[in-house]
């Protein structure tokens, strides 16, 4: 069974593929697990749909109710990025789940971009900061310089609790989370929170 927790992780695995000529045939009795929908969409652009996906999209959740539903399974690979987090070969070699993984693609910070993001913050007020990923939290506190963050006051908008842990742990006091883990849920949120806001 291959876990995708990416669109990313599809698109490059998929270009991966492509690139050895593997066909996509090769995969055709293999089933899929998907983190979420926007990575069964990715799927899909290769003409397949996910087996499973969870109620929630992370990581936690997607090892948890992949393993009340499957039990112990063999010949598991996890597609991945550099810096996906260790939950699901850590709940994998709990659960005693052999797995291989696979890493298709790095995620790199863009440092080019540095000095117009400060200059945008010194500048211009923002009402929110929004961060799809641990990993956008940890560049945004890379790339900003310190007075920079002290001085931001606005709420930050994650896109699921573990992105909630990561801007937290680095100093965001006010901090929202979609009841739904994607980026539609991220803006329902935001204009949920404005209308409460301009209500009062």
């Amino acid at each position: 069974m291959d876990f995708f927790t990416s669109a990313n992780g599809v698109n490059y695995f998929y270009e991966l593929m492509s690139t050895f000529q593997i066909p996509d045939s090769t995969l055709q009795h293999v089933k899929i697990a998907v983190v979420g929908h926007k990575t069964e969409n990715a799927l899909k652009k290769h003409g397949r749909a996910a087996d499973f996906t969870p109620t929630i999209y992370d990581a936690e959740h997607m090892a948890d109710e992949f393993l009340k539903k499957y039990g112990k399974i063999d010949n598991v690979l996890l597609i991945r990025g550099n810096l996906s987090r260790p939950t699901l070969p850590e709940q994998f070699l709990e659960a005693n789940v052999a797995f291989e993984m696979a890493e298709v693609y790095q995620t790199k910070i863009a440092y080019g971009s540095k000095k117009a993001l400060n200059e945008v913050l010194a500048n211009q007020r923002c009402d929110f900061i929004t961060f799809t990923s641990p990993s956008t939290v940890k560049a945004f506190m890379q790339l900003t310089n310190e007075t920079i963050r002290n001085n931001i006051g606005c709420t930050c908008v994650c896109i699921g609790d573990t992105t909630k842990t990561e801007a937290v742990r680095s100093g965001f006091q006010s901090v929202l989370v979609p009841k739904q883990y994607t980026i539609e849920g991220m803006i329902a949120c935001m204009e949920n929170y404005l209308s409460q806001r301009n209500d009062l």
